[in-house]
């Protein structure tokens, strides 16, 4: 019996997307830059190397102190201007927030928790979201291994645990914390005077160095990085609270290292025992734009429209049946189990961290071949072609259904 998912539709205001995914930039010097221009209608063509580290106007989950921290030329991601308080990582992550000496603002890992063990490695991260947030190392290691730093990796990469730091508004997506190859592109393209090479390095995770094809773990004494506050947000007085950032990448010095970046460092991390934090990063929805005002990119309102996706991948909306269901983030309510669904305009949905292509169409919820209870739902497609479930939205009740998923509006 497949598995029926419902869905209540709360009529939020939720903005159509374009799609964050790119080709494949996996190379040891991605230092490209895209072609701007200050009236483009979108902020994508308004962002060079020199607004990172600008303020933006964004607000999610009680934050809203951000910074344009990188372009590739398709999208905008934003940081938070700092570590987010420990009291704000999701319980879903396998973090122990109770470890001693952490402080306000740093985490470690427990690898005995049962959230952590959830996590399989590579194939509990989305090879679509891996593309966007450029973790392209599973590209040449793709297969689960007992290795703890993908564990940890997975956790950063689960829409279910980093949801709440979307604003369907403006963003279709967020993860934990930046990954090494993001972290080192945007820097790249703002210090091409100081620049840090990654490459592929080994099944343990990446390698980094201040050469091309580098075999180093880490790099140390980088020119400028002290200076930069928003790369660097180790505090002056140094001490317990803030002594550096993760990064959502494996290291390969061990099966048990991610990334790192401290005020002078980029590029280790003990995920377990290493008091440093987060600072989850957002990706902005291609078609977005903002005006830079008094020192700030103030985002705009997206004209919202209704027109039929298959059609026009721009369109915020579109009809099932007598509704209309908009694009975005819905969430599991405590009913539930508190799984995370995205709808995005071109007509894929990620489920729990997965992503299926989604049909339009007719669908028997009874399971009875002699039963004609077919309504309009929304299909979710392996790649194969077959139906991995249904779903579909109600505005007044729900099905008294045991197996089914209660869905609201972000």
């Amino acid at each position: 019996m497949k598995k029926i998912l419902s869905i209540l539709l709360m009529g939020i205001l939720v903005v159509g997307l374009t799609g964050c995914g790119k080709e494949n930039l996996a190379n040891e010097d991605n230092t490209k830059q895209p072609n701007t221009n200050k009236e483009s209608n979108t902020l994508v063509g308004k962002i060079s190397a020199s607004n990172y580290g600008d303020k933006i106007n964004y607000s999610a989950n009680g934050i809203d102190d951000w910074k344009i921290f990188y372009n590739d030329g398709e999208n905008v991601f934003i940081i938070t201007s700092s570590l987010i308080p420990n009291s704000k990582v999701p319980d879903g992550t396998g973090i122990n927030r109770n470890a001693k000496y952490l402080g306000r603002y740093n985490v470690i890992w427990d690898w005995d928790n049962t959230e952590f063990k959830k996590y399989a490695g590579v194939s509990s991260i989305d090879k679509n979201l891996a593309k966007k947030y450029e973790l392209n190392w599973i590209e040449k290691y793709p297969n689960d291994t007992d290795h703890k730093n993908m564990k940890v990796v997975a956790s950063l990469f689960d829409q279910n645990n980093w949801a709440s730091f979307v604003d369907n508004n403006y963003a279709d997506s967020a993860i934990g914390s930046p990954t090494i190859e993001m972290f080192i592109n945007s820097w790249n393209a703002k210090h091409s005077d100081s620049k840090v090479y990654f490459g592929m390095g080994d099944e343990n995770g990446y390698s980094i160095g201040k050469e091309e094809n580098p075999t180093d773990n880490a790099v140390y004494s980088v020119k400028g990085l002290k200076e930069d506050k928003l790369y660097n947000i180790v505090p002056e007085n140094f001490g317990d609270d803030g002594m550096g950032m993760i990064l959502a990448s494996p290291n390969q010095l061990g099966t048990d290292r991610v990334g790192g970046a401290t005020d002078t460092s980029i590029g280790l991390n003990d995920p377990f025992g290493d008091y440093k934090g987060l600072r989850p990063i957002v990706c902005l929805k291609a078609n977005v734009n903002a005006t830079y005002k008094n020192g700030v990119w103030e985002l705009e309102t997206i004209k919202e429209t209704t027109e039929d996706t298959s059609s026009n991948e721009n369109a915020t909306s579109f009809k099932l049946g007598n509704n209309t269901v908009k694009y975005g983030t819905y969430k599991g309510d405590a009913a539930a189990t508190g799984s995370t669904l995205i709808l995005n305009s071109d007509n894929t949905a990620i489920l729990d961290g997965k992503t299926y292509k989604f049909t339009i169409e007719k669908y028997n919820f009874a399971q009875d071949s002699s039963s004609d209870n077919y309504e309009d739902a929304i299909v979710l497609k392996n790649d194969d072609g077959s139906t991995y479930t249904a779903l579909y939205f109600s505005n007044d009740s729900l099905r008294d259904d045991p197996m089914v998923y209660v869905y609201s509006g972000n």
